[in-house]
């Protein structure tokens, strides 16, 4: 079945392949689009909540009690539950439909997004309503494995109500990828379930981080399962014309499409400039993108947001993997010409910069 569907609507076909079981719904703006188009595709328990905090409570609440759950927000503010999430090992997962914290705009950037960036969720960005309908899938798979169970976050910062041709998989073949969640302990047993105190901490810690590096296996594991059914391949990069490139775009998100399509046009006119999609952003995924970045002369970050203080959100971490990476912040919808004034910046560089356009 290929029909043709918005994000809030493939997000709603995701939980439902997903067997999700209940739903706790808060009608924020973007999210309340997506808990509407749940409603008539699917039947589970759907709980009614007035705060993002009780949201998230009840998500716990809910997988602790092995009932698979789902929830959607569009501004990210209840982190002390995001926290308490993570220490716990729920493997619950959530889609976020992003806008900026603090303000009253629906422009759409990545900023909460990254609020959560030591959480200890594993964050996704998915480019198109195909791929988040793919990736929360496999959130679920990756998240409830013994050597993760950590919750997810697929983010969206598109154009929400924008609809694409989806190709959505038989519930039976996802039945079988997907087994009933299955915790390694049980409420019943009179197992607690709650966040370090005391001596404790350091070592939750230590179990998450281990479990980062778990998640970053089974991420690839489960793309290529993923590959082997529907011919889509996911891993924790994109690379696009990056092998040879001179010059590396690198992005995250909707705005990849438009980047993709600057590099093709590039490339016809003899330009040596590839891209590289940041897919996953906890855990990060250095090793390939030092890989995709090792033959490149320069390098332009180009990021959906800036940690004030300092640069872009994903540039300090690139810059890890190459001696010329510069940080370009844009919080404006992001056009082919765009990436070419990045390109042509970045050529005259004579030092990594930061730029704002």
């Amino acid at each position: 079945m290929s029909p043709l569907l918005s994000y809030y609507e493939a997000a709603a076909h995701a939980a439902a392949l997903s067997a999700v079981e209940t739903v706790p719904v808060l009608p924020a703006p973007l999210a309340a689009e997506a808990f509407k188009a749940m409603r008539k595709i699917h039947q589970c328990d759907y709980v009614d909540v007035e705060s993002q905090s009780a949201m998230l409570a009840y998500a716990m609440a809910s997988t602790i009690a092995e009932r698979r759950s789902f929830t959607a927000s569009s501004n990210i503010y209840a982190l002390n539950e995001a926290h308490q999430a993570s220490f716990m090992r729920l493997p619950l997962v959530a889609t976020n439909f992003s806008r900026s914290l603090g303000t009253f705009t629906t422009r759409s950037d990545l900023t909460d997004l990254f609020s959560l960036r030591d959480a200890g969720w594993l964050l996704f960005i998915a480019e198109s309503p195909q791929e988040l309908l793919d990736t929360i899938i496999m959130a679920y798979r990756v998240c409830e494995d013994n050597k993760v169970l950590l919750p997810a976050l697929v983010n969206v910062d598109g154009i929400a109500n924008m609809r694409e041709v989806v190709n959505v998989p038989n519930r039976k073949i996802i039945e079988n990828m997907l087994p009933k969640l299955r915790l390694p302990r049980k409420l019943k047993d009179n197992n607690v379930f709650g966040p370090p105190v005391f001596d404790e901490y350091q070592e939750f810690r230590e179990q998450q981080q281990l479990a980062m590096m778990n998640a970053k296996k089974m991420i690839k594991t489960a793309g290529e399962k993923w590959k082997e059914k529907f011919k889509r391949n996911y891993g924790l990069v994109e690379k696009f014309y990056a092998d040879d490139a001179d010059y590396i775009l690198v992005t995250a998100g909707f705005y990849s499409s438009s980047a993709k399509s600057f590099v093709l046009k590039a490339r016809q006119q003899g330009e040596k400039v590839g891209l590289l999609r940041i897919r996953v952003a906890r855990p990060w995924p250095s090793e390939d993108v030092a890989d995709a970045v090792k033959n490149a002369k320069k390098a332009a970050v180009i990021d959906r947001g800036v940690s004030l203080g300092s640069t872009g959100f994903m540039h300090n971490e690139v810059r890890a993997s190459h001696g010329f990476a510069s940080s370009f912040v844009s919080y404006k919808p992001l056009a082919e010409k765009d990436f070419a004034d990045v390109l042509a910046k970045l050529k005259k560089q004579e030092k990594p910069e930061t730029v704002w356009f």
